[in-house]
């Protein structure tokens, strides 16, 4: 399993951690950063909440697939997906 784990500068100057939904912690709301999938993926999930700088709460994890909210609305996410999702 390939986790991808990415440090950038913010607009203060500071190192931030951007982490795969996948170990993300839970009940905490997070912030899209980065989506690193296909476009028909991705065009997919836009049309669902799932866009950068969109709201994600995850509520839980099971063998990597996920079950989060976006705009109020449970949403289930398999581990391949959820890997690719990039949160702070």
């Amino acid at each position: 399993m390939t986790i991808i784990y990415e440090f950038r500068l913010d607009k203060t100057n500071q190192w931030r951690l951007y982490m795969p939904l996948v170990i993300a912690p839970l009940d905490r709301e997070l912030v899209i950063k980065k989506v690193l999938l296909d476009d028909k993926t991705k065009k997919h999930l836009e049309s669902l909440g799932v866009v950068t700088g969109g709201k994600i709460t995850i509520i839980s994890v099971h063998g990597g697939n996920v079950i989060c909210i976006v705009k109020g609305v449970r949403l289930g996410l398999n581990s391949d997906v959820a890997k690719k999702i990039l949160v702070a």
